[in-house]
């Protein structure tokens, strides 16, 4: 598949995000890399095309519930998000059409949810557990 969407990463764990970039670019994608909310406003500021973030949601000051706030108020393209938590049942106001992913990460699933997550309209929700 050689797809060339562009996916965001953000987590603050570089080893993860290594892991996830590498079999995202095996699959075809474009994988850009942040270690933090803060770096993920400035990449997807400065990259116009990204259509999904996969973000972790528990790091250290803003989480990925603070990005995905931050990002929805600011951006009007459509940026579909992927949250990797430990904790999936209680994640807590504004993470509609938000699709959510269980830790320990299983690579498999994320392309999975990644392919799924590209081929709906923007009017789609994504609201699911994976």
């Amino acid at each position: 598949m050689t797809n060339r969407a562009q996916i965001l990463v953000v987590d603050d764990e570089p080893d993860i995000v290594e892991e996830i970039a590498e079999a995202l670019i095996d699959e075809g994608f474009q994988a850009l890399c942040a270690e933090n909310v803060d770096t993920a406003l400035q990449i997807l500021r400065s990259h116009e095309n990204i259509k999904v973030v996969v973000t972790d949601m528990g790091m250290p000051g803003k989480t990925g519930a603070n990005l995905i706030g931050e990002a929805r108020a600011e951006f009007k393209r459509t940026i579909r998000f992927i949250v990797v938590s430990g904790v999936v049942n209680d994640l807590g106001s504004g993470m509609e059409n938000v699709s959510v992913l269980a830790k320990p990460l299983d690579i498999n699933n994320l392309l999975s949810a990644v392919k799924a997550v590209l081929l709906e309209s923007p009017s789609q929700s994504s609201n699911s557990q994976l």
